[in-house]
């Protein structure tokens, strides 16, 4: 049906190695993306941001009466599952675009 492959979206996974990282931030051509190396590492400083702001809220709200800190424990919780979704949800879409970007460059040069 397709007059070409479709590439498979392993191939593009398992390249984490430094050196490409390395060389991918070095590339003033912009034909290789650093975003998909970074993704990781945005996802874990969401992951950490989501954790202290909610130690935080519990902390403060806690400090302004007993009944505003124990609604804070409670809503806390579901307030970094919130933000870790929708922070989720974001570098999928991100990594998504990329690859997307990617095929399509891996395509051109089939049909070329």
């Amino acid at each position: 049906m397709y007059p070409y492959e479709i590439p498979d979206y392993r191939e593009h996974a398992s390249s984490t190695d430094e050196s490409v990282f390395f060389g991918s931030l070095f590339d003033f051509s912009f034909s290789q993306f650093v975003t998909e190396h970074l993704i990781r590492v945005l996802y874990i400083l969401a992951f950490i941001v989501a954790v202290i702001a909610a130690i935080s809220s519990v902390v403060a709200l806690f400090s302004q009466g007993v009944m505003a800190g124990l609604f804070s424990i409670l809503l806390a919780p579901l307030a970094f599952l919130l933000v870790m979704v929708i922070a989720r949800v974001w570098l999928e879409m991100l990594v998504v675009l990329f690859r997307i970007a990617s095929y399509l460059r891996e395509i051109n040069e089939k049909v070329k």
